[in-house]
Order: structure tokens, then sequence, then C-alpha cells
């Protein structure tokens, strides 16, 4: 059982047995500019953060998805959170989203530092969008972010939107459009290569952390080729990561239990490692 401590605009204050929870939270005016946040029960000091950043083509999903994975990483004594954003439909860009992000960690370190915990490192992980974005920010905003992203765990995100072979998906093409801001087809897509690149989390390789990469090999939605292209560019580059391939999936992941086994024995080790 819960129990309600204290209410406020927009989000209401929880105590759990093992927890103090936040619950939308707003870190900005805006509606979808709500986060939720758990600090395990006597947390003090420095601590590792892990956040979630959900998928759904920038133009829907919800923060809902991850309460489970909150709870059960809280357990393990790290501070959890995770963002809705803004969505790109709603004339949002990706540099709108990342500010996004950036604002939510300032609120949720403040938010700690209240409770006597200091937040220096986070594990940033998602899937589909909700990849994109995370290895976007920690890849492109890391000099920036309030909390320094130390490693990155994705889930069949893209990496390189110059590919026509993602870019020109007729099922996502008017959401990358939004998401890039550009709107492109097959006779001037090589005029947006400036507005692909902005986006793309391979085009700041030289910046990026230590990254899990988990991908179906017969993903509809972003083609394995993504996952591929990212692997090569952290070797080439020299970053630590793990490509972990799931032979029978498409673009969900879970039903192949072997394959995410694997990808969750990572993500543990990642942030034993990394949040240190």
């Amino acid at each position: 059982m819960a129990t309600i401590v204290s209410a406020f605009f927009g989000g209401t204050q929880y105590i759990y047995k093992n927890s103090k929870l936040y619950i939308d939270y707003p870190y900005g005016t805006e509606e979808r500019q709500t986060l939720d946040l758990s600090i395990p029960k006597g947390a003090s000091g420095e601590t590792g953060l892990i956040v979630f950043i959900h998928g759904g083509g920038w133009t829907m999903g919800n923060k809902k998805e991850y309460r489970n994975d909150i709870t059960e990483w809280n357990k393990k004594g790290y501070v959890t959170a995770a963002l809705n954003y803004r969505f790109v439909d709603e004339g949002v860009d990706g540099d709108g989203m990342m500010d996004d992000i950036t604002s939510a960690l300032g609120v949720i370190r403040s938010l700690a530092e209240k409770q006597g915990v200091t937040l220096n490192k986070c594990l940033l992980t998602g899937a589909s969008a909700g990849a994109h974005l995370c290895l976007l920010y920690a890849y492109s905003r890391k000099d920036e972010a309030p909390i320094e992203p130390a490693c990155v765990v994705e889930f069949c995100g893209p990496c390189d939107f110059t590919q026509r072979d993602y870019m020109m998906n007729e099922l996502i093409v008017n959401v990358n459009q939004l998401c890039c801001g550009f709107e492109y087809n097959e006779e001037n897509f090589e005029q947006g290569i400036s507005y692909y690149n902005n986006v793309s989390p391979v085009y700041y390789i030289k910046n990026a952390v230590p990254t899990v990469i988990a991908h179906g090999k017969n993903d509809e939605i972003v083609p394995f080729t993504q996952a591929e292209i990212l692997d090569k560019a952290l070797i080439e580059n020299g970053i630590t990561h793990d490509f972990v391939t799931y032979p029978t999936a498409g673009h969900g992941l879970i039903a192949d239990t072997e394959s995410y086994k694997k990808t969750m024995v990572l993500f543990e080790q990642y942030a034993e490692t990394y949040l240190k």
C-alpha cells in the first residue's frame, strides 16, 4: 500500500514501503512534460539513475509502460525514472525532444538532492523511437546534460536517418519527416542530408558512450541494417559495446526469450559498471 504524503499541481508524491515515488511530476509547462521518479528508501549520497524513454514513433506511447521496470530496478538500489516528452506531430522536432530530456534530468536531479541523493550518472534505455532518443541524447548532449549519460541500452532503435531503406518505409515516412524537420521524397531526398544528420546518433559517434544494441533480424520498421551500422561505427571508434541479435524477431523483441535474457544480463552489467 502507498501513502499519499503531498499533492501538487500536475503530480502526486507517494511513500511506498521501499521507495519514495513521484507520479506525473511536471518538468515543464506542457501537458506531455511529465515524469515518474522512484527513489529507494534509505538511499543517500551518490546513486546511479536508470531512465526509461518510451517508444511510439515520436507520436504516441506513455511512460506508464515502464511502471513495473521502475519498481524492479528500484529494488536493486537504483534511482529510476520514466519520461513523457512532447510529440513531433504537435510541432516538436528532434531538437525539441532533446530539450525535454535535458529539462527532465534537471528536475530529477533537483528532486533527488532534496532527498539527500546525488545523481551524477545515468543509464538511458528505451525501445524504437525511445531507443533513438536515448542514443541521440547520450551521444549529442552528453556535455550539457544535468546528469551525465554514462551508457545506453537500446532496443531496435534507428541510428542513421540518411539510409533510404529506413526513411522511405511507407509505414513511418511521415513521422520520420516530422522528427528530422524536413519533408523529403524520392526526388529531393539528398537535399535533406543536414536534417538527417542532425537527428542521427551515428553522426555523433565520436562522443558515443558504452552501448548495448538489441535488434531483431526481421525488423519490419527499423531495418536490421540500422543496428549493423551502429555496431560498425562503435567498433571503428573504439567504443565499448555489445550487440545482441534476435534471430527470429521483428520489431517486437520479448518473444525471443533467449536473446532477451542475454540483453537483460548485459543491462545489469552495464548498470553495475558505469553507474558507479
